[in-house]
C-alpha cells in the first residue's frame, strides 16, 4: 500500500517552534511518505541544528499511525514526533594531544572555552586544523575525545594531532 504524509505532530521542543520544525522539514502533507526523508531530517539536520545551540544529547522519537484510504491501494501516515533537547552545554576545556604541536592552536579554533558548544563551528575548527598543513588528517569524530559533565553541562573536548612528518 502506498501512504503518503498527513498530520504531522510535533511536541518537547522548545528551542524551536513547532511551526518552525515544520517549516524547517521537507516532509510536506499529501507527498508520498519516505522512511529515508524524515529519518535524515530528524537525525541529520535538527541533530546538527539543535546542535548549533548547544543540545548536544537531542533525540527525536517517531510514532506513525497508518490509516488506509478508501480504495485500500492507498493510505495516510500520521506523525507525532517527541523531541527531546537535552541540556544546553557550554564549552569547558579545550586540549590538543600531540608531539611538539605548536603554540597557536587556540587561534584556529571558532570555538572557545565557556562558549555554548556550536557543532558547526567546531566542525569548521577542525577544518582550519586541517587546512593548515601542519598535521596528518584530523577527524572530527575518531581524532576527538568529548567528555561530558551532565550536572553542570560542560562538554570537554580533546582533539589529537599528528604533525605532518612525524
Amino acid at each position: 500500500m502506498l501512504y503518503r504524509f498527513g498530520e504531522i505532530k510535533i511536541e518537547g521542543s522548545s528551542l524551536f517552534s513547532p511551526e518552525e520544525l515544520r517549516a524547517m522539514s521537507p516532509l510536506r502533507k499529501g507527498e508520498i511518505a519516505d522512511g529515508e526523508k524524515l529519518s535524515e531530517w530528524l537525525y541529520d539536520k535538527l541533530k546538527q541544528r539543535y546542535g548549533e545551540h548547544g543540545y548536544i544529547q537531542y533525540t527525536a522519537e517517531v510514532t506513525p499511525e497508518f490509516k488506509s484510504g478508501p480504495n485500500k491501494s492507498e493510505g495516510v501516515v500520521d506523525l507525532e514526533i517527541e523531541i527531546d533537547e537535552g541540556r544546553c552545554f557550554k564549552v569547558g576545556k579545550i586540549k590538543f594531544a600531540g608531539e611538539q604541536l605548536p603554540d597557536n592552536l587556540e587561534s584556529m579554533m571558532l570555538i572557545h572555552e565557556g562558549d555554548v558548544y556550536n557543532a558547526s563551528l567546531y566542525e569548521k575548527s577542525i577544518d582550519n586544523l586541517n587546512n593548515s598543513g601542519l598535521f596528518e588528517f584530523v577527524d572530527k569524530d575518531k581524532d576527538a575525545d568529548f567528555r561530558s559533565n551532565e550536572e553542570d553541562a560542560w562538554v570537554d573536548i580533546t582533539i589529537k594531532l599528528k604533525r605532518k612528518g612525524q
